[in-house]
């Protein structure tokens, strides 16, 4: 009598439980990814809920950080971005840098679109300088300009307060 009341406590918390998981909101894991070499840097950032990454690559050697996002209803690269961080670091010739994305909760609107779900951010090791750039994102099939991306905010880490 006893092992039965046990097993019949075990299947009310088996059914119990897979009731709740079911009816449970969930919470998608995302991660952005990044790699670099000495010369370029490449790293991925959401753009919206529901659709595919941008892609960011980073010229070491020119200071240009470009971008592109795949549109999967049209099958192609519908957007394309761009800017010269050379001029925000303040570099007059090659410089050292680390990328990787990161979580940006921006509101309003970035040319007319909404702001993507991450951002850039970028390091420079002679400058000591870390500087996050932005994009607008819009899911149009028929594809947008090339845009500038927006330098949000700068720090210098080397003067960063312990």
């Amino acid at each position: 009598m006893n092992t039965n009341q046990k097993l019949s406590w075990v299947a009310v918390g088996v059914v119990l439980g897979s009731m709740i998981s079911v009816y449970w909101p969930a919470e998608r894991a995302y991660a952005g990814s990044a790699d670099s070499n000495q010369k370029l840097s490449i790293a991925t950032c959401a753009t919206q809920a529901g659709f595919t990454d941008a892609v960011f690559v980073l010229d070491h050697v020119t200071g240009r950080l470009t971008g592109a996002a795949y549109n999967a209803q049209a099958g192609a690269f519908t957007q394309a971005y761009g800017r010269s961080i050379a001029q925000d670091f303040g570099l007059t010739e090659a410089g050292t840098f680390v990328m990787c994305p990161g979580n940006l909760l921006l509101t309003g609107r970035s040319g007319g679109d909404p702001p993507g779900l991450e951002g850039v951010f970028i390091a420079e090791l002679t400058t000591g300088k870390v500087a996050v750039y932005g994009f607008g994102y819009s899911n149009r099939r028929n594809g947008v300009p090339p845009r500038e991306l927006t330098a949000l905010a700068t720090y210098d880490f080397r003067e960063a307060k312990k």
